[in-house]
This record gives C-alpha cells, structure tokens and sequence, in this order.
C-alpha cells in the first residue's frame, strides 16, 4: 500500500523574510489570508478551482464579481472570499491557448 502522507506534509521554504509554504489539498479548506486563481474574464463561476471557491464562498464572491464587471485578460481583481471571513480571492484573468 503506498503512503500517502505527502499529502499532508507542507514544503516551505524560506525567500527573504517570507516563508513560502506548499500545501496539498482543498484550497477552499485552508486556513490562509490569501489566494490568488485563475479566471475567466467575466470573473464568473468556473469549473476547477476557481469553481470550488465559488461554491464555498457562496454567492457574496459571484455578487462582487457582478459588480466588477469582468477583468481584462492579464490583469487581476480582488474580492473577499465569500462566507470564510478574513479570506481575499485575487482573481487573474488568463489567456486562452488553442494549439
């Protein structure tokens, strides 16, 4: 049977002042003041993560993105996170890559 404690293991590093700490798991379930995903344009509910933050933060996250009105590709907007308080969602609009 494999371990799986990795799963549960942070790797932090230490970048100036600043530790860096990658952690795996849900990231609407992690105590943090921040986080930073990717978006669609119209800043509305996606799928992957960005979906998952939405779900979690309820409708407070989609009523401040309605009120933004979207994000130019390559920009970022920041709203709160929704029910969890303390959280602030900065949202960065991505390109599209066909190939």
């Amino acid at each position: 049977m494999p371990n799986n404690n990795y799963r549960t293991m942070p790797i932090e590093t230490k970048i100036g002042k600043t530790v860096l700490r990658l952690v795996m798991g849900d990231i609407a379930e992690q105590d943090t003041d921040a986080f930073v995903t990717a978006a669609h344009w119209r800043l509305n509910k996606g799928a992957g993560t960005d979906g998952a933050i939405h779900t979690k933060g309820g409708p407070r996250i989609y009523d401040e993105c309605r009120k933004i009105r979207g994000c130019p590709i390559g920009d970022a907007v920041m709203t709160t996170g929704g029910n969890p308080t303390g959280w602030r969602k900065l949202e960065r609009a991505g390109n599209l890559i066909k190939s």
